[in-house]
C-alpha cells in the first residue's frame, strides 16, 4: 500500500511526496504557504522562519533540492500536487487553517 504524499496533523506537516521530501515539518518552524507553478506543474511552497537552520538538517539530497529551489526563487520546501488526490490551493489553505490554528 502507497504512503500517503502529504499529511497534516497536530504536529506539523508530514511530507511524503518525492524523493527529496523533508518528512516532518513542525508548525513551529512554518512562516508561511504559497502555490506556485513548475514546469506547468502546481506545488505548494513551504517558507520556513529559520531557514539556513532547518536546511542544515537535511540530507544531502533534501539540502540540495531546497537550495536549487531557493536559487530558482522558489520556497525552500516544495510539495508537488500532482501525485496527491487535492488540488494545490485547497492544500495551501488547509495547510493556512491548521498554521493559523497553531499560532498563538
Amino acid at each position: 500500500m502507497r504512503k500517503p504524499s502529504v499529511v497534516l496533523n497536530a504536529e506539523g506537516i508530514y511530507d511524503n511526496s518525492h524523493f527529496a521530501s523533508w518528512g516532518m515539518v513542525p508548525w513551529g518552524e512554518i512562516d508561511s504557504v504559497a502555490v506556485g507553478d513548475a514546469s506547468s506543474k502546481k506545488m505548494v511552497g513551504i517558507y520556513l522562519r529559520d531557514t539556513e537552520r532547518v536546511l542544515s538538517s537535511g540530507n544531502l539530497a533534501r539540502r540540495l533540492s531546497s537550495r536549487l529551489s531557493l536559487a530558482l526563487g522558489w520556497p525552500p520546501i516544495c510539495i508537488p500536487v500532482w501525485p496527491c488526490d487535492i488540488d494545490a490551493d485547497d492544500l495551501a489553505e488547509k495547510i493556512r487553517t491548521r498554521l493559523g490554528a497553531y499560532r498563538p
